[in-house]
């Protein structure tokens, strides 16, 4: 796999991994991640990532080469703030997993009613 920045015809800039060539006619790019311009809480202007279609389970996303204006090679800075981002989103993905999981057994645990008394 290699890192790659795509710009699309939509405006929107991703960072990803992948292992299509740029002459394809489709691109794979796995965990792609949106690039936008941002400040930080001190008001430093800079580079803003959020992950690309937030609300699906796949990874693995494939582009038109028609829908790509751009397929260049990040720099070394960008590739460390991506395997970053991506490290702890999947972090913060698995413990939300484990707390759901956690949350599921708790509730088939039957507890009994002990306010009733037997005579």
């Amino acid at each position: 796999m290699k890192y790659i920045c795509l710009k699309l015809s939509t405006g929107e800039e991703i960072v990803g991994m992948t292992e299509s060539d740029h002459n394809d006619d489709f691109i794979n790019v796995e965990e792609p991640i949106k690039i936008s311009p941002g400040h930080d809480d001190e008001g430093n202007y800079g580079l803003r990532l959020t992950t690309f279609m937030p609300f699906v389970e796949d990874t693995l996303f494939t582009f038109k080469r028609k829908d790509v204006i751009l397929y260049c090679k990040p720099t070394e800075n960008l590739i460390e703030y991506y395997k970053d981002y991506i490290d702890k989103r999947n972090r913060v993905y698995q413990q939300l997993k484990e707390e759901e999981e956690q949350e599921a057994f708790e509730a088939r645990i039957v507890v009994p009613n002990l306010s009733k008394s037997v005579h």
